[in-house]
């Protein structure tokens, strides 16, 4: 019985010194992977999403993914509840310091949208969300209604 504990102590602090000192897994890409994302947004007549990312200063080349999620969605007692119907993610994109890549993103008779850009092996200083600039513009128009950036909101996936 005593040996079947200390065997159990020891298989515990095993799995859990192992990620601490096991190598990094072979054939992973340098660098890090970054998800900038718009949360759902419900768009109004005429307006489309725009999402944009440039390559900033430096040295980096990093690739790039855009994912377009399309939503429906009802109110029942004033909240909204919504399911993704479609989503699609376009091939990677090489940028370069002095590059930029955008994606428009319309409603399409969906009721709601969500927009991500999947940013892949910088390895660089610079803050590499600070060239993600989300935009609603009224497509007609071409007026900005409303633009951020995501400096503060980035996910950071390892």
């Amino acid at each position: 019985m005593k040996s079947r504990k200390v065997f159990s102590i020891a298989f515990i602090l095993g799995a859990l010194l192992c990620p601490i000192f096991a190598p990094a897994v072979l054939g992973q890409q340098a660098g890090r992977k970054l998800i900038a994302a718009t949360g759902v947004i419900r768009l109004g007549p005429d307006q489309i999403l725009r999402i944009t990312i440039n390559g900033q200063a430096g040295d980096d080349t990093i690739n790039v993914r855009f994912k377009r999620m399309y939503y429906l969605g009802s109110t029942n007692g004033g909240i909204w509840r919504s399911s993704v119907a479609a989503q699609d993610t376009s091939d990677p994109i090489t940028l370069t310091s002095d590059g930029a890549a955008s994606t428009d993103i319309s409603q399409q008779g969906f009721d709601g949208v969500r927009g991500e850009v999947i940013i892949r092996g910088y390895t660089g200083a610079t803050t590499v969300n600070a060239g993600v600039l989300f935009q609603i513009i009224n497509a007609s128009t071409g007026e900005v209604v409303s633009v951020w950036d995501d400096t503060d909101i980035v996910h950071v996936v390892q």
